[in-house]
Formats: C-alpha cells, structure tokens, sequence
C-alpha cells in the first residue's frame, strides 16, 4: 500500500510510504531531487497511534511519523495501519538485523 501526500513549501514535496512485505519505504521528492529510505520490520519497535499520526519507532530511537490527514478517508487509514502492523512481527534484535537496521540513497533527476 502507497500513501502519497504533496506538501506546499517554498517548491512542493511529495512524499509516497509503501507498506511492503520487508518494511517501510519512505520516498520523498523536492524539486527534482528524490531520497529514499528503507526501514525493515526488525528496525522497528513498535507502532502506536495517536488523534493525527501514527508512529513507527525504531530500535535505535528515530521515530518515523505519518500524518493521519494524508489518508483520503478513515478506511483507507485503517487499511494502512492493519496491514502495517500485520507485517510487523517484532524480534530480537541480533547483530545480523543491527546491520540492516536502516538503508538511505539518493538520487537526483535533471
């Protein structure tokens, strides 16, 4: 599942999160520049919901965050965040999922 939301800032940024089988990916766009993140099941602690967001907090104490308000209605949110939390099974944190706690690339479009 996919949650693109355009932000209006001096340029724009969207910023697309896939829900996917081995994490979170969060891409982000600005201008023409794009950045990437991938944040697999095992980096993540827990997932809690609040009014407007719902969080993903890491083990190593970064905290990702998606606005509630980016969702086009309250089903799909909820769409979001069962099959988000379904696919998250926390684990023990071992020295082989320490080294893929996070990955990061960035690309730049002309």
């Amino acid at each position: 599942m996919v949650l693109r939301k355009e932000l209006a800032t001096a340029g724009w940024v969207r910023i697309d999160v896939e829900v996917a089988e081995a994490g979170l990916r969060f891409e982000q766009w600005f201008r023409q520049c794009k950045t990437e993140s991938w944040h697999h099941w095992s980096s993540i602690e827990t997932i809690e919901e609040t009014d407007d967001e719902i969080y993903f907090f890491r083990r190593d104490g970064i905290v990702l965050a998606v606005r509630k308000r980016a969702f086009e209605s309250g089903e799909s949110k909820e769409q979001f965040v069962e099959l988000a939390k379904g696919l998250h099974a926390p684990v023990p944190l071992t020295p082989r999922h320490a080294r893929d706690l996070w990955s990061f690339s960035t690309s730049q479009t002309l």
